[in-house]
């Protein structure tokens, strides 16, 4: 067991904290989505003549315009950093000299495919791939882990 990380290894931790920022902010947004809709039907109350408990929806109102103000401030400015990371990932990628491994990359981590996916991408024109679609995954594993490290090479470049 190794007792210390590769480049690739911190490359790796960077992609997926990379992807789990960019699912954090599709929560957010959709966080943002719900507050609008919880504003829309306090707006849309009804009035009738029955009791009703003591409450006012103009501070119900009031309140979730200030959490859908700071919500949408903070996802403002994770997009910011989210798209200048993305900006750097896609700049030191085209340092990489290999088109497969750059597609590797790009599958995992920009458009987030699952790993059948990549190798269904990278193979499924091959004629022997339903026969060897164990073999085309093995490959794409260890392709993956050069172009972790070819990428974490190419990452001072950017």
């Amino acid at each position: 067991m190794r007792m210390y990380k590769s480049y690739g290894d911190v490359m790796k931790e960077w992609l997926k904290a990379y992807r789990k920022n960019e699912e954090s902010i599709d929560e957010q947004l959709e966080k943002i989505r719900e507050l609008r809709g919880h504003m829309m039907s306090i707006s849309a109350q009804e009035l009738t003549d029955m009791p009703k408990a003591p409450g006012n929806p103009k501070d119900k109102m009031s309140e979730y315009v200030a959490r859908l103000d700071m919500l949408e401030r903070q996802v403002k400015e994770a997009i910011k950093v989210h798209e200048e990371s993305k900006n750097a990932l896609e700049k030191a990628i085209g340092y990489m000299d290999s088109f497969k491994m750059q597609n590797i990359i790009r599958y995992r981590y920009l458009y987030g495919y699952e790993w059948s996916d990549v190798v269904a991408k990278m193979y499924q024109e091959k004629e022997d791939w339903p026969a060897k679609i164990n073999n085309y995954t093995r490959r794409v594993y260890r392709d993956h882990e050069r172009a972790l490290e070819h990428l974490a090479r190419c990452w001072n470049k950017k």
